[in-house]
């Protein structure tokens, strides 16, 4: 056997725990198999594994989820700006329209001098074609 694996005892214990057979009651189990110390180790590695293969499955998930949050913020910031942008659109047709209202009415106005210069004309002019043939 093998001396360095034993734990040193006392003088007077190792007397009494020696039996009548001349074997000692504080032995060392057996040693176990190599092969199930192996297959034991195996399954602890592979224990490991699926454990840390989880771990990444649940890591990787919760970035998916991330993510597709993110895509929807993003959809909605998008939606926000086409919105925001048809605003801003909406608001410059506004302004090109009042423009274009302001320079109708400026037409009106001028369209109805117009029309009083004519009549106006038209009366000057009846009076002076009146006149020659009246006389």
């Amino acid at each position: 056997m093998d001396s360095s694996r034993i734990p040193p005892q006392s003088s007077h214990s190792t007397a009494n725990s020696v039996s009548t057979s001349g074997t000692s009651s504080n032995a060392l189990p057996a040693r176990q198999d190599p092969k199930k110390l192996i297959k034991a180790s195996f399954e602890c590695i592979k224990k490991i594994m699926e454990l840390d293969t989880q771990s990444t499955i649940a890591d990787l998930t919760l970035l998916e989820t991330i993510n597709s949050s993110s895509i929807l913020k993003f959809k909605d910031i998008e939606t926000l700006y086409l919105v925001n942008n048809s605003d801003n659109q909406l608001k410059d047709s506004e302004f090109k329209l009042k423009l274009i209202e302001e320079r109708v009415s400026k037409l009106v106005i001028l369209s109805d001098q117009l029309d009083e210069w004519s009549r106006e004309l038209e009366v000057k002019s009846m009076k002076y074609t009146r006149s020659p043939s009246a006389e």
